[in-house]
């Protein structure tokens, strides 16, 4: 035992790196229980939006959203979010689907519906740019889903 804690200490970068590592992946494994919410592949995203009782939520600015977004998805701005959940239906199991342009707005939004007793969202990871790298479809224009 006293030769590894020798080793540690005579290693002592490729102990903290090992650690570092270690701890990223054990996050990776733990995050989403912590955070309440999935994030998800466009390709699982896909069979979600595919059950009509989905609800695709896009997080970005009205521009953003006019420039490309999922078919039949609704756009409520993060900022507003807040303020317009009535928009969402009383519904709060309902699956939502939340993203915006690279992920990072789409897990606030996951947070903040959490918050207020949605239990069944997630978020697109790598957002729209993910959806679009791999090929999938986007809309232009305003959305004609209420």
């Amino acid at each position: 035992m006293q030769e590894f804690f020798s080793f540690l200490l005579a290693e002592w970068m490729l102990s903290i790196t090992f650690l570092v590592l270690f701890l990223m992946l054990l996050w990776g494994v733990v995050a989403p229980s912590v955070r309440g919410f999935a994030e998800l592949k466009p390709a699982e995203i896909v069979k979600l939006i595919n059950d009509d009782e989905t609800l695709v939520l896009d997080v970005r600015s009205e521009n953003e959203f006019i420039d490309g977004h999922i078919v039949n998805s609704i756009n409520i701005p993060l900022a507003y979010l807040s303020k317009r959940l009535d928009e969402l239906g009383d519904n709060k199991e309902r699956q939502i689907v939340v993203i915006c342009k690279s992920g990072a707005r789409a897990k606030g939004a996951c947070s903040t519906l959490r918050k207020e007793g949605f239990t069944n969202v997630c978020a697109l990871a790598g957002g729209l740019m993910a959806w679009q790298h791999d090929k999938y479809p986007v809309a232009k224009g305003k959305s004609k889903r209420a």
